[in-house]
Parts: C-alpha cells; structure tokens; sequence
C-alpha cells in the first residue's frame, strides 16, 4: 500500500474516533444535565407541596417541615444524593461527587407560601432553572 494512502486511512482513522469519543462525551454531559434538572425540581416536590399544604393550613412555616423526609438515593449519573428539611420548612439537598447543592426557602406571603430556589454551581445550571418564584396550586 502506497504510504500517502496508509497516512490519509490513519488520518480518517483518527478522526473518526474523535468524532465517536466527542459524541459520547457530549451524551454523558446531557445526561448529566438532566439528572441535575431531576434532582433540583422533581425529587423535591412532593416534599415542598407538603409544606406548603401546611403552612398555609397553619399561616405559619413554623414546624411545616418537621417529618417530612426525601429519601437518599443514588440519581443516575449524579450518584448519591441526600435531602434535609429542617423544622421551619427549608429543603437542602446535596450531590457531593458533582459538588451540586440546592436549596428552596419558603416564605409566607399574603397567607399563600412562595418558594424561593438557589443551585450550585451556578455554572452547571441555566438561571431559568431557579429564577422564578415558585407557588403550588391547591
């Protein structure tokens, strides 16, 4: 085989598996991304509508979150995650091995409980993602 044959296959050889392993690369960051999309607004919202359900019940936040638990799990590609709610209502979680943290704050307002979202690092997360003020519908 002609040399400038041999060197032109390596060439698209190379290319090709850069292509392969670029592509792969960019599945596993999507679905990285997802998961921490699931992981700051999906495994909490059962917990925030029970303390919202709550506090409006009571007008208070005071003991809102008191028993309310969000299982420890392992999120996929964010491996384990792990949850506190302390008594007043306010909801931390936390993806050590992506250093990934959010936290929703209550706040009662007009009788009706407004939660607001912060998550970290601010890089991995678009601002939409926590950017609005949140209520439940009852």
């Amino acid at each position: 085989m002609r040399r400038s044959l041999r060197i032109g296959l390596a060439t698209t050889g190379a290319i090709l598996a850069l292509l392969v392993a670029g592509n792969i690369w960019f599945r596993v960051v999507d679905d990285r991304r997802a998961a921490g999309l699931r992981f700051v607004l999906i495994e909490p919202e059962k917990a925030l509508e029970q303390i919202t359900q709550r506090a409006e019940t009571s007008k208070t936040l005071s003991a809102s979150g008191m028993g309310i638990v969000i299982p420890a799990k392992v999120a996929g590609p964010l491996g384990p995650t792990q949850w506190t709610i302390s008594a007043d209502g306010r909801v931390e979680g936390r993806a050590p091995e992506f250093a990934m943290v959010v936290v929703w704050t209550p706040e009662v307002r007009d009788g009706r409980v407004e939660w607001r979202c912060t998550a970290e690092p601010k890089s991995y997360f678009r601002p939409s993602v926590c950017g609005d003020i949140r209520r439940f519908e009852r």
